[in-house]
């Protein structure tokens, strides 16, 4: 089995409470053999990579492959 890139489209999440988005509409590949996200603290990093694990559903958008 070969590895498969991981792919978010179109990405919209926010939180119930949130006035606004903590993100919309992102795009993002991620290539076999990925190690990190890095960022600024509190810009999302950590509920992108629950989207991508398939622990929060995004409001919008595609993961592939399907967590």
């Amino acid at each position: 089995m070969q590895p498969t890139m991981l792919t978010m489209h179109g990405i919209t999440f926010a939180y119930p409470d949130a006035p606004e988005p903590l993100f919309e509409n992102v795009d993002v590949a991620f290539p076999v053999g990925w190690t990190a996200v890095v960022g600024d603290n509190g810009i999302g990093k950590s509920t992108l990579m629950a989207i991508a694990r398939g622990n929060l559903r995004p409001d919008a958008g595609t993961v592939a492959p399907d967590p």
